[in-house]
């Protein structure tokens, strides 16, 4: 009895020991598939943050590269390039820009001014300190129709030497390649002096800076938008060769006509510039556009123009991104005009 009695304790013993087996085996198998599944879940969770990371990297080159400019490969024949000889020329090329050849170039009238670079410092330091000051380091600064650079540098020294503000980053276009390679001959040389860098002059068309992200600019302005000398192309087509400004005296109401359209023709050429001014420019900063002249019928002794009334006028027209009560006209003694505007 007592051996079968033992016999029956070591066979529930082999199977309790049997079973514990089991639930280890059974644990262990648990135990490795679980830990299986979370090596599959941390390779996975891996991959992921792998991924991601590569997607905000190249978020962040591709934002990166988006802030580099890179001039464009060709530039379409812009609708004042008639005028462009007029200018051609009047180069003064240097390979060296020291103080003397400054001093030179500065004392020269050329890019189409009538005073020289010192004379025009004087009139335009109120004007540029008034507008211009609220840049601040690290800030970007743009003209359309740049020239060979003597504004943009003027621009430059007249903040350094009354407001002390430096550390800029100057950019610029203009159409005449020979004005393009001064420009940046002249400018990379001399802005160093002065605490500020070149970032780039392009050849481009004024009306067209696809090549320039919206809003990247802290301020952008032209020193003068080259107005169309026939915008209608009436001395090409007319046998009598009748002038624009001979049309603003005629009385046949079909000549009168004839009038508005060109001056119309010659605003939709204001507006397809400045609309390009404003695109590149950041919210809340401004806009400026200096010396602009009267249509050519109020001042025919001029190049022809736009009125002062027609920039809130067009701002509506055509929905400009500015704030219409921000638009301020600026008079000039010669008897044109600058507009100072704020994007929104």
């Amino acid at each position: 009895m007592k051996a079968m009695e033992m016999e029956s304790i070591e066979v529930f013993e082999d199977e309790v020991i049997g079973l514990v087996d089991r639930e280890r085996i059974d644990q262990i198998r648990t135990t490795s598939k679980s830990q299986k599944e979370s090596k599959i879940i941390i390779v996975v969770a891996s991959f992921v943050v792998m991924a991601t990371l590569i997607f905000v990297l190249s978020l962040t080159n591709r934002k990166k590269s988006s802030e580099l400019l890179s001039c464009p490969s060709s530039v379409a024949i812009p609708l004042n390039d008639i005028e462009m000889e007029w200018y051609e020329g009047e180069e003064y090329m240097h390979k060296k820009w020291d103080k003397d050849a400054v001093d030179e170039l500065k004392s020269t009238m050329i890019d189409g001014w009538s005073r020289n670079y010192n004379s025009l410092k004087k009139t335009k330091g109120n004007f540029v300190i008034d507008h211009f000051s609220e840049l601040k380091p690290g800030d970007k600064i743009f003209e359309s129709a740049a020239g060979v650079g003597l504004n943009l540098f003027m621009k430059a020294e007249l903040l350094r030497e009354r407001k002390g503000i430096h550390g800029l980053e100057f950019y610029g276009i203009e159409y005449r390649q020979v004005a393009v390679d001064q420009a940046f001959d002249f400018l990379s040389q001399t802005l160093p002096s002065l605490g500020s860098k070149l970032g780039s002059i392009c050849k481009a068309d004024a009306t067209d800076l696809s090549f320039i992200p919206d809003e990247y600019f802290d301020l952008a302005y032209t020193g003068y938008i080259d107005p169309l000398d026939d915008p209608l192309k009436i001395q090409e087509k007319s046998s009598k060769k009748m002038e624009s400004h001979k049309l603003c005296k005629e009385k046949s109401w079909n000549l009168k006509l004839l009038s508005d359209l060109d001056q119309k023709e010659q605003e939709r050429w204001y507006a397809a510039w400045v609309t390009e001014l404003i695109r590149i420019t950041k919210k809340g900063k401004p806009v400026i556009i200096e010396e602009i002249s009267l249509p050519l019928c109020e001042d025919t002794n001029d190049w022809g123009g736009v009125s002062k009334k027609w920039w809130k006028e067009e701002a509506i027209r055509s929905n400009w991104k500015v704030n219409t009560e921000s638009i301020t006209v600026v008079e000039l003694p010669s008897g044109r005009y600058n507009v100072v505007m704020r994007k929104i």
